[in-house]
């Protein structure tokens, strides 16, 4: 009989996977994510960005319900070796819609985007359920595409199975897009 692995047993892991001297701001990072996610498959895929490489590129935002204008952006990031200056949203109201996490990216001369993203966690019983389910979802992502934001879908079966896939996946997403918009600079 397979074990179910909980929550807790997964962010624990991930958490292990961060050297011990980080260990401490990937709690701090996880409280403010913990708060904002509405359930178990986002605070598990926070958990999941938070322990990947590439989060030291992302300024963590809490407490806020839109992202930041570009200017404020610019003055609380830091931008270190990288060319632009990145943040990430929990539960981010994007005009009409909220995303479970909104990832920007502008360039840090330019101030011009790089990476816009809203990446969705998807449980069974909330988005693939029903048609009708399936076709708000849709429109959402095409509202979100004519605005220059793409859209991540993850399954809750696939954050349970893989959280650090899943990260994965978006960090390279976010490096894509990155190296393509500085590759036409």
């Amino acid at each position: 009989m397979a074990t179910i692995r909980t929550e807790g047993d997964i962010i624990a892991d991930l958490r292990c996977d961060v050297c011990a001297s980080a260990g401490e701001e990937f709690d701090e990072r996880l409280d403010w994510f913990a708060d904002a996610c509405e359930s178990p498959i986002e605070r598990v895929l926070a958990a999941a960005i938070i322990s990947h490489p590439l989060a030291e590129v992302l300024s963590f935002r809490k407490g806020r319900r839109e992202p930041l204008p570009v200017d404020i952006l610019f003055e609380s990031a830091p931008t270190g070796q990288w060319i632009s200056v990145s943040a990430i949203y929990p539960q981010a109201f994007i005009d009409r819609y909220r995303a479970d996490f909104y990832i920007e990216s502008f360039h840090k001369d330019t101030r011009m985007p790089l990476f816009r993203c809203a990446i969705e966690c998807d449980g069974h019983d909330f988005h693939e359920k029903t048609k009708d389910q399936v076709a708000r979802d849709k429109r959402r992502d095409r509202w979100f595409q004519a605005r220059g934001i793409a859209v991540l879908r993850f399954s809750g079966a696939e954050i349970w199975a893989d959280p650090a896939s899943c990260a994965e996946q978006i960090f390279n997403c976010f490096l894509a897009a990155v190296q393509r918009s500085t590759a036409h600079s």
